[in-house]
């Protein structure tokens, strides 16, 4: 009898032994785990404080640029003029740094920062015989602001800015008649940041059409390794076009990234960093641009457009197919010009346009100098693809000088019409590379 309690007692030992050492290892790894789920929280803190800090960086820049552009409307000409211009440009460059920080949606944030970069070269410009310009101008800061706005207050409210990414400035009204307009600004036919730079909106992405779909994994292995980064995080998506917006780090540098869901294409690209110096040279900048387009999947690109600001080149590269250029191809590239880091990519226009087209030139091209002014000093005539209202048109593009000015006549190289005038009204505004 002694024998079997001896044994019952073993047994129960045993078992609380085991009892004992499960507690325990449960323990370490709910400790784990929670430590592991704090540490989670603390990054996502840190990028949600990030982003709050870029956002509030944003509101005061956009309301300084509507501020300053209210003062130019009724500014005497001459009078304290160069000093609103000169804040226009300030507040106008703060504030696309800041959006190119936070995770805005692609379509909105190409909108607001093709707006405010034309907004800067606008103001460096000579702005004589403009000045309905800044009228538009105006409207659009205050409906900036306005979006701005919308956004602080939803993060008041309690929204996360990690948890998916905000619009600025996409909405759209209806007209009297009942068609849908969207709700932007007409510019003048000028040439800020390259002829066309923003293209026409067809119905769908056409590049991306026959392209099979990625997972969110596979998007996040695709940023690491197209942009040797690290730390890469889903931080949402976006509808128009599908795409994963991953957030990550090249070195100490912050990494943005649009990748479309279908195929796993590059649609937008940002980089904060601060240029100190300039060590390279524009043929330099434009072999980068280039080589880095082939790099994430773009071939067949040339150089077609070419601007420097502050230390950073902006090179805008088209496909260049059978001798035609198709500016409505386009893709912008941003590179640092003391390094050669590439701070930017903007891939829509070639995203939404690029298809294979079967196009023949019915007039040659010296028909279509003939059918330009006779006052214009034609410089190079080549054949060229361009927007037209919600459709495109085959034309010649006849460059050209007259009195300082260059222009740019594109004649339609099937009928001989003339389809559009365009030109630079500064030299520091860029120049078309031919």
């Amino acid at each position: 009898m002694e024998r079997v309690i001896h044994e019952k007692h073993s047994y129960l030992f045993a078992w609380l032994g085991i009892a004992v050492c499960f507690m325990v290892l449960s323990a370490i790894m709910i400790a784990a785990f929670v430590m592991a789920a704090l540490g989670g929280y603390k990054a996502s803190d840190r990028l949600e404080n990030f982003y709050r800090h870029e956002l509030y960086e944003l509101a005061d820049s956009a309301y300084n640029l509507e501020t300053a552009a209210a003062k130019l409307l009724v500014s005497k000409i001459g009078e304290n003029e160069e000093q609103y211009l000169a804040d226009m440009d300030r507040h106008a460059y703060s504030a696309a740094e800041s959006l190119s920080k936070l995770p805005v949606e692609p379509v909105s944030a190409a909108k607001a920062l093709s707006f405010l970069n034309r907004v800067s070269d606008y103001a460096k410009s000579d702005t004589a015989g403009y000045e309905d310009v800044a009228e538009s101008i105006y409207a659009a800061a205050e409906r900036l602001s306005q979006a701005i706005g919308d956004v602080l207050d939803r993060v008041s409210g309690g929204f996360r800015l990690v948890s998916g990414t905000i619009s600025l400035g996409t909405e759209y009204e209806a007209e009297d008649d009942g068609e849908i307009a969207e709700n932007s600004i007409d510019y003048p036919e000028l040439i800020y940041d390259g002829p066309f730079s923003d293209g026409r909106k067809p119905d769908c992405y056409m590049a991306l059409e026959k392209l099979e779909y990625i997972t969110a994994e596979q998007a996040v292995v695709r940023f690491e390794e197209l942009f040797a980064a690290t730390d890469a995080k889903v931080l949402g998506e976006s509808e128009y076009p599908e795409t994963f917006e991953i957030a990550g780090r090249l070195g100490e540098l912050p990494v943005y990234a649009s990748i479309s869901k279908r195929g796993g294409m590059v649609i937008n690209l940002f980089v904060n960093k601060t240029v100190a110096h300039i060590n390279l040279t524009e043929h330099d900048a434009e072999i980068l641009a280039t080589e880095y387009a082939a790099h994430l999947g773009y071939e067949a690109l040339r150089p077609v457009w070419y601007n420097e600001n502050a230390g950073i080149a902006y090179v805008n590269l088209a496909p260049e197919i059978g001798g035609v250029i198709y500016y409505t191809d386009l893709i912008k590239v941003k590179i640092a010009m003391d390094d050669g880091t590439v701070m930017g990519i903007e891939a829509t226009g070639y995203c939404l346009n690029h298809t294979d087209r079967e196009l023949k030139p019915v007039i040659d091209a010296e028909t279509a100098e003939s059918l330009v002014s006779p006052k214009l000093r034609v410089t190079s005539t080549r054949l060229a693809v361009i927007p037209d209202g919600e459709s495109e048109r085959f034309c010649y593009e006849v460059a050209g000088e007259y009195k300082g000015l260059d222009y740019f006549v594109y004649v339609d190289a099937v009928n001989g019409s003339q389809v559009n005038i365009l030109r630079v009204i500064d030299e520091g505004q860029g120049r078309l590379t031919i």
